[in-house]
């Protein structure tokens, strides 16, 4: 198991210049844990013709973390090496991941292999990514943030490690940031974007969990209610008197901008990523 002193906001994948580069696709598959960590996966088609490696740069946010990076594509699991050289040429990346240590947190980082339409799939361990709170237990998380090439569809699935089914009975769900809808269906959480995101637009989605569905390991202290709250701030959703039918809603749209910037109980953005891709070839 690889773990990551540095606690990281990764949830967005890699981008590509708009003119070489194109990501039709992104499936996201985040299951919950009782000790409120989740294993995310998520898988992307890209059509690739530049550059040498992708990488995801996060940002400590002082309560996250990761475990378990791991990479394959279409031709099998990457290796993940000890000491990721940024500048090695495209052949000796291929196949290949690996960690680079910033002032700012970690890059996950996997190469590019051969150019051409890839599928990708990038797996961790988010730690700590539920809270417990006095009233209730949750999260409010970012899944997917700018980009330098935009997906054009983006799917994400939230569920339950032991199977229990997440709906209007047990938890709350918001979206911000994207044009598209949230809903419970089949005892699961899905976010699905109806138009290809855009610059200013990203998948944050806000949870609210009863009490005894999870046992989280980061204990928070104070009320969900005031992270709700200060999430509104700024949206759509604060101009609705009462958001308790959101709550509930089988099939919520969700309008571009619904947050601004889809602030978290500190007044401060969930996490930040940077995606990149990186290494011209000439």
């Amino acid at each position: 198991m690889l773990a990551l002193a540095a606690a990281v906001l990764c949830a967005a994948l890699c981008c590509f210049p708009a003119s070489a580069n194109h990501v039709p696709e992104m499936e996201i598959d985040a299951v919950l844990r009782p000790d409120g960590s989740a294993a995310i996966t998520q898988v992307w088609t890209a059509d690739t013709g530049q550059g040498t490696e992708f990488y995801l740069a996060c940002r400590d946010s002082g309560y996250l973390g990761i475990t378990d990076f791991a990479v394959s594509d279409d031709s099998g699991p990457y290796t993940l090496l000890e000491h990721w050289d940024v500048d090695a040429p495209l052949e000796e990346k291929a196949g290949r991941c690996g960690i680079v240590e910033t002032e700012e947190g970690v890059e996950l980082c996997w190469g590019i292999g051969e150019y051409g339409r890839r599928r990708y799939t990038v797996s961790y361990v988010l730690h700590g990514l539920t809270g417990a709170y006095d009233d209730a237990d949750g999260f409010n998380h970012r899944f997917v943030d700018e980009m330098g090439t935009f997906p054009t569809r983006v799917s994400l699935t939230i569920r339950m490690e032991d199977g229990t089914p997440l709906t209007d009975g047990n938890c709350g769900i918001w979206a911000f940031g994207y044009d598209g809808d949230i809903r419970f269906e089949d005892g699961v959480i899905r976010a699905e974007s109806e138009t290809p995101l855009d610059i200013g637009q990203h998948m944050t989605v806000m949870v609210r969990l009863e009490k005894g569905v999870l046992s989280p390991v980061r204990q928070m202290g104070g009320s969900f209610e005031d992270v709700k709250v200060q999430a509104f701030a700024g949206s759509d959703y604060e101009d609705i008197e009462e958001a308790g039918p959101l709550e509930t809603a089988i099939r919520l749209f969700v309008k571009r901008n619904f947050s601004r910037d889809g602030k978290n109980q500190a007044g401060k953005a969930p996490w930040t990523v940077k995606s990149r891709f990186r290494g011209w070839v000439v």
